[in-house]
């Protein structure tokens, strides 16, 4: 859609091959906000993630998204 490219862009400077989950949860806010409406904070938000070993999908609580979102602030390069 629009701003893809740009929103790909950011992703590809910003991904690194050892990265943890919770700096892939702020690098993920952080390229949602780049291009959305809202451009910050995260009440447009809803993430999810795997369990490998039990093979179950956990919602990410919101204390987490924010943690998560303060993390992300000046962290990456856009």
């Amino acid at each position: 859609g629009t701003g893809s490219d740009e929103v790909n862009e950011f992703l590809e400077k910003n991904y690194k091959e050892n990265i943890t989950i919770e700096e892939a949860a702020s690098l993920a806010i952080a390229a949602i906000n780049l291009k959305s409406e809202e451009k910050s904070g995260i009440d447009h938000i809803k993430m999810s993630k795997i369990l490998t070993e039990s093979k179950t999908i956990e919602k990410i609580s919101l204390d987490d998204l924010k943690k998560f979102d303060e993390a992300a602030k000046g962290k990456f390069v856009k």
